[in-house]
C-alpha cells in the first residue's frame, strides 16, 4: 500500500514554538537582565527588578514575547504615566525593553522593534512657590530666622530650588532688566555650581525689587 502524506509545508521543531510562545514579556526581560547584570553588576539592576514588578507585569498578563508591539508600548506608557512614574524610571524600563525587543528581533519572534522611537519624558521637579514682598515681610517679622538669612529671603522671593539659590552667579543677575536666569546649581558638599538646573531647564524669571535689593 502506498501512503499519501498530507502537504503541510515546511515543518518546525515543535518544542522550540511551544516554549517560545509560552514566554511571557516580564519573564523575557528578567532573562535579558540576568545577562546584563552578569557583564554589569551593580544596584542598579535591582532597581530595574523593581521597575518590571511595578509597570511591566501589570501590563503584560497573558502577553507573551509575540505579542510585543505597538499597542503593548503604548500600554506601558500609558501606565507609567498614569502611575506618574520618573523619567528615569521610564528611561530605565524602556531600555531595557529596547534590548529585549532588539533580541527578540533577532531570533525571529517579532518582525520590529517597536521601542526604538519613544519620546522623552520631562516632568518637572517640586517647585517652590514665589512669594510677595508683603508676604516675606511678615514672615521676617515672624520668624528670626528668615530675617537673618539671606539665601533663604531670595527663595522665598523667587521660587528657587535650594540648589539653584546656592548656585547663583552675578552673571546671572541683570537688576537693570529686572531680570535673574536660573541656569545653575550648587549642590550640598560640591565647591563648584554646574550650568544645568534639576530638570536641565534654564528659566528667566522677574521678581520683586526686593530680591536685588538683598543681593546687593
Amino acid at each position: 500500500m502506498r501512503y499519501r502524506t498530507i502537504p503541510l509545508g515546511q515543518p518546525e521543531n515543535y518544542r522550540s514554538v511551544r516554549r517560545r510562545r509560552a514566554i511571557s514579556v516580564a519573564d523575557w526581560c528578567r532573562e535579558v537582565l540576568r545577562r546584563k547584570k552578569a557583564r554589569q553588576p551593580g544596584k542598579e539592576n535591582e532597581k530595574t527588578e523593581r521597575l518590571i514588578k511595578k509597570y511591566l507585569e501589570p501590563v503584560s498578563v497573558g502577553q507573551t514575547i509575540n505579542d510585543l508591539d505597538d499597542a503593548f508600548r503604548n500600554a506601558l506608557i500609558g501606565e507609567m504615566e498614569k502611575r506618574r512614574a520618573t523619567a528615569q524610571s521610564r528611561e530605565i524600563l524602556t531600555g531595557l525593553l529596547r534590548d529585549a525587543a532588539a533580541e527578540a528581533v533577532k531570533r525571529n519572534y517579532i518582525r520590529y522593534n517597536p521601542f526604538l522611537e519613544i519620546p522623552p519624558l520631562y516632568r518637572e521637579g517640586k517647585k517652590y512657590p514665589a512669594l510677595s514682598e508683603r508676604e516675606i515681610r511678615m514672615l521676617m517679622a515672624l520668624d528670626p530666622r528668615i530675617a537673618a538669612n539671606a539665601c533663604m529671603q531670595v527663595q522665598l522671593l523667587t521660587g528657587m530650588r535650594p540648589a539653584e539659590a546656592r548656585g547663583l552667579c552675578w552673571e546671572d543677575v541683570s537688576e537693570r532688566d529686572g531680570i535673574i536666569l536660573i541656569c545653575h546649581q550648587l549642590r550640598e558638599g560640591a565647591s563648584e555650581p554646574i550650568k544645568r538646573t534639576k530638570n536641565y531647564k534654564s528659566r528667566k524669571i522677574r521678581p520683586p525689587q526686593m530680591t536685588f535689593d538683598i543681593l546687593n
